[in-house]
C-alpha cells in the first residue's frame, strides 16, 4: 500500500532536449502481512498517465520499497515539460524505441538496480512493450516483469521476404491511427470532460481513483 507520495520531479530523457515526469512512491505492507523487499518500475499504456495506476499500487499489500511511475515523453506532464521541443520540431516522432530509450534512461538516472534490491517491471500495452526491450537489451535490469497487453508481433517490417504480413501490419497501423484521429479531445472544462468519458468505452469499469487522476493530469488548458 501506499505510505508516501512525491511531487512530480523530472529527469534527462534518452533524447537530450527532452524530460520525463515522474512519482516516487513509498510502498509499505498492510498490517500483518508479510513484507516482501522489491522496487517497481511502471510504464503506462499509450494515452494513459503515471497516476492512473496508483490505485493499483495502493492494493499491493506485501511491498516494502519504492515504486517509481513515469509519464512517457509526449504524455501527461512529461508532454508540458517538452511541449517546446515538440512545438519547435526539435522532437518529433515517437516510437517503440523510444519509451524502451527513455524507460532505461529514467532507471539510470535514478540510480535503480536489481542487484541491490529487486525491480519489478509493471508495464501496459506500449509501456509493457518499453520494459520489455530494455530487458532484452539489457538482461537482469529487472528481476521479475508484469507484461499487460504488451504490443508484440512476430512480423518484420523491414523484412522484404514477408510483404504481406508486412502490408497488414501497416493497415492495422493505419486502422488504428484513424480511430485516434477521430476521438474526441476537446472540452470546454474537466467537468465536461469527466462527464463525456466517465462509464464510456474503455473506461467503463474504471475506479473512481483511477479515473479521476486521468482526467485531472491527462487534459490541459488550451490558451
Amino acid at each position: 500500500m501506499i505510505a508516501k507520495t512525491s511531487p512530480v520531479r523530472l529527469v534527462a530523457a534518452a533524447e537530450p532536449c527532452l524530460q520525463l515526469a515522474y512519482r516516487r512512491y513509498q510502498l509499505r505492507p498492510q498490517h500483518g502481512r508479510p513484507a516482501v523487499r522489491c522496487n517497481m518500475l511502471v510504464a503506462h499504456a499509450t494515452g494513459l498517465c503515471k497516476e492512473v495506476y496508483a490505485p493499483l499500487l495502493d492494493r499491493i499489500g506485501t511491498a516494502d520499497g519504492e515504486a517509481i511511475t513515469l509519464d512517457m515523453r509526449n504524455h501527461g506532464d512529461s508532454m508540458l515539460a517538452n511541449r517546446p521541443a515538440f512545438d519547435s520540431g526539435k522532437a518529433t516522432t515517437v516510437a517503440m524505441e523510444d519509451y524502451s530509450k527513455d524507460i532505461g534512461a529514467c532507471m539510470e538516472a535514478l540510480a535503480m538496480d536489481s542487484r541491490r534490491v529487486p525491480i519489478i517491471g509493471i508495464g501496459h500495452s506500449a509501456g509493457a512493450t518499453g520494459i520489455l526491450l530494455v530487458e532484452a537489451a539489457r538482461p537482469g535490469t529487472f528481476s521479475a516483469i508484469v507484461a499487460i497487453d504488451p504490443v508484440l508481433s512476430v512480423v518484420d517490417l523491414h523484412d522484404a521476404s514477408q510483404p504481406a504480413a508486412a502490408r497488414y501490419m501497416n493497415d492495422v497501423s493505419e486502422r488504428l491511427a484513424a480511430m485516434v484521429r477521430r476521438r474526441r479531445d476537446r472540452w470546454p472544462d474537466r467537468a465536461a470532460a469527466h462527464a463525456y468519458l466517465n462509464g464510456r468505452g474503455i473506461y467503463a469499469n474504471w475506479s473512481k481513483d483511477a479515473f479521476d487522476a486521468f482526467i485531472s493530469v491527462l487534459t490541459a488548458t488550451l490558451r
